[in-house]
């Protein structure tokens, strides 16, 4: 895979279990996009991998005011991001359960609002969940365990986690 998949409403990506089912991007892209108003989406029993990058700016799974979204048993490993690798931003009777994010976050060179120039700063989140009603969050686990070589001093007040 190397660019997104644009899901529809009405649609299921199931594998058949978390450890035999991997999707993995050859680039660093948003795996599957989930667009405004969109409904009834699951994404379920799926590993989910892409290069390393200290540089990523994508989500692995994104969704922009959609309702019904399930995201279930899907494991995100090794795949570090600015960003956060599920988004849920908006929608109504979303669900994220028995699902796994580890190793996702990365060190980056950024100016900092609290002091000029350029500082070490830790970004990524495993999970974010804005602006949703009815939400069912259940039985996840999110783990940085990949030890961050911080070289320099992290800027206190930039430091993102889950």
């Amino acid at each position: 895979m190397d660019r997104q998949l644009l899901i529809r409403t009405s649609t299921a990506v199931v594998g058949d279990h978390w450890s035999t089912t991997t999707v993995e991007t050859l680039s660093d892209v948003v795996m599957f996009r989930i667009d405004n108003n969109t409904t009834d989406v699951k994404i379920a029993n799926l590993t989910l991998r892409r290069p390393q990058s200290s540089d990523s700016d994508h989500e692995m799974i994104r969704s922009d005011n959609s309702d019904r979204i399930t995201i279930d048993t899907v494991h995100i490993l090794d795949s570090p991001s600015r960003s956060p690798l599920i988004n849920l931003r908006g929608g109504t009777s979303n669900t994220v359960v028995n699902s796994k994010v580890v190793n996702y976050q990365v060190l980056r060179e950024e100016p900092s609002p609290e002091q000029p120039g350029l500082h070490t700063q830790i970004f990524g989140s495993g999970i974010t969940l804005f602006s949703n009603d009815d939400l069912v969050v259940l039985n996840n686990e999110i783990t940085q365990d990949t030890i961050l070589d911080f070289g320099n001093p992290v800027i206190k007040g930039v430091v993102q986690a889950s």
